[in-house]
């Protein structure tokens, strides 16, 4: 807010100059003791929106946050970015207007991630539109002040952010920040400063489940040369800010809510009132709401106000800003030397990486022993089969309904071979049973099947194998030869995922087809 000690217009020509030489002698008495004789109080170079949207990828609203995204990612943004009520005019203790009552802005972001703890960004932003109120400063003051330009160019951002913490490796995750800003703007028009601007922040977050994020920054301003207009003083910054998002869930997944509290206090007095007049603490509230539209395209839309007083300086009368955007993440690199569980299998192969567990069940372990491990056993403390998704069989073993033999129960061989394992003779001997039973079965064919890992020539031949196996045995129990018959598949015919070991121990199987019935 400017805090322009005027006096009343007393409206004729010969007042004038004494009008403008009180001004001149009330603003020097206005300005703090550190900006020295030499400060000229109508030098302008001050950005009335000091917290710009952010550059870099998967920040929150103008906090560039604690992450980076994968080597090679990359992010362009269009946004605008309207405002109102960002330099106030007061006459005494009154607020009269504002010196710049409403700005547009548009700005063209980029961001690129150089490794995947540093990304670099860019703000290229333009005011398509200004309107001011110097009219009202003549009109009060008697002082015919340059009015400011409608629209033009601002000073040009350039970010670096370096996370040096991450949230997989540390309880929370830690970034460094280094923005600058090039004098590319027209200080005259407060569109930009009188000089080099650098703000070094840093970031410091914490995710909590997978929808909530809080995250602190904290930093300074620096400042060339300190902008200065009327009494209204604007040098050296501390900033601080508190930022949170929420993934919405469900059907709003794609939803994601921020909220910002962002103030800047001058660095040589800090939150004090002594030189409130000149040496401001605007405080600043932001909500957003964004959603991911899909093929890497997302848009932003928001608005906040200054808070704690009346509009002015760093504290608008309210603010709206939207954004379209495309983002391209690359795949992560992979380290394959990590072993978080000490098992043997890298992580980058390693369905379990933090519990250690066998290769053949991806690292995963398995507490029962009966070969599916718990990430995919229904019953992980119970043995049991695949079929049943790692549960206990079920009685009775096999059944003959609707013109089917359906298993309830595995038959297990020995690895690589085609010796029936022990444990399987019961549901075999249900089957013989169900056969006898049921002389109207005239054929059934044993089809064996097997998984994908190994030869496929390999496995064909085994698969034969096991089927015929399993036709002997039946033979062995007093089933004719002629009833029963074996084909082989191997991998051919799979009823699961390979890529699991549940789906493979699924497709591990033996199945029983009626080819000749004279069921009806």
């Amino acid at each position: 807010m400017l805090d322009a000690c005027a006096g009343k217009s007393r409206g004729s020509n010969h007042r004038r100059g004494a009008s403008a030489a009180a001004l001149a002698l009330c603003l020097t008495a206005a300005l703090p003791s550190h900006a020295g004789a030499a400060g000229d109080p109508f030098a302008r170079g001050i950005d009335p929106i000091g917290a710009k949207l952010g550059a870099t990828m998967d920040g929150f609203l103008t906090v560039e946050g604690g992450r980076t995204a994968p080597a090679g990612s990359f992010q362009l943004q269009l946004a605008a970015d309207f405002a109102s009520g960002l330099l106030a005019l007061r006459q005494g203790d009154e607020k009269v207007g504002d010196l710049i009552e409403r700005r547009l802005d548009l700005h063209l972001l980029g961001s690129w991630a150089v490794a995947d703890w540093a990304e670099l960004g860019i703000d290229l932003p333009v005011t398509a539109w200004q309107s001011n109120g110097f009219d009202l400063l003549e009109e009060k003051t008697g002082f015919p002040d340059q009015r400011p330009g409608g629209s033009g160019a601002g000073d040009v951002r350039l970010l670096g952010k370096i996370r040096l913490l991450s949230e997989e490796r540390a309880p929370v995750g830690v970034a460094v920040v280094a923005e600058a800003r090039l004098p590319t703007g027209d200080r005259k028009s407060f569109l930009g400063e009188n000089g080099f601007f650098l703000s070094p922040r840093a970031v410091i977050e914490r995710s909590f489940g997978d929808s909530f994020r809080l995250g602190f920054e904290g930093g300074y301003r620096y400042r060339q040369d300190a902008g200065q207009y009327m009494n209204l003083y604007v040098g050296d910054e501390l900033t601080f800010a508190l930022a949170g998002s929420y993934r919405l869930p469900d059907a709003w997944s794609d939803l994601t809510a921020y909220a910002e509290l962002l103030t800047a206090t001058p660095s040589r007095a800090p939150f004090t009132s002594a030189s409130a007049d000149a040496l401001k603490t605007p405080i600043e509230a932001l909500l957003g709401m964004k959603a991911e539209l899909g093929n890497g395209f997302h848009a932003l839309a928001g608005g906040g106000t200054g808070i704690a007083g009346e509009s002015g300086f760093g504290r608008e009368s309210f603010r709206l800003f939207a954004s379209i955007g495309y983002r391209s993440i690359a795949a992560p690199r992979i380290d394959r030397e990590i072993d978080s569980d000490g098992d043997g299998i890298p992580d980058h192969l390693d369905r379990c990486p933090n519990e250690p567990g066998p290769a053949e069940l991806d690292g995963c372990p398995d507490t029962d022993g009966d070969g599916i491990p718990d990430i995919e056993d229904k019953c992980p403390t119970v043995p049991g089969l695949a079929i049943h998704d790692g549960c206990p069989a079920e009685y009775p073993l096999a059944t003959f309904e609707n013109g089917k033999i359906e298993l309830k129960a595995e038959i297990n061989f020995d690895t690589g071979r085609a010796d029936i394992k022990k444990d399987s003779f019961e549901v075999l001997d249900v089957v013989a049973s169900l056969l006898r039973d049921h002389p109207e079965i005239k054929k059934v064919r044993i089809d064996g099947h097997t998984d994908s890992q190994g030869s496929a020539q390999l496995n064909h031949g085994l698969s034969r194998r096991r089927a015929a196996s399993v036709v002997d045995y039946l033979v062995g129990k007093g089933i004719t030869r002629e009833r029963v018959s074996s084909a082989g598949y191997g991998p051919d015919r799979p009823i699961a995922s390979n890529s699991t070991p549940l789906g493979r121990a699924k497709n591990r199987r033996v199945e029983f087809t009626i080819v000749d019935s004279d069921a009806k």
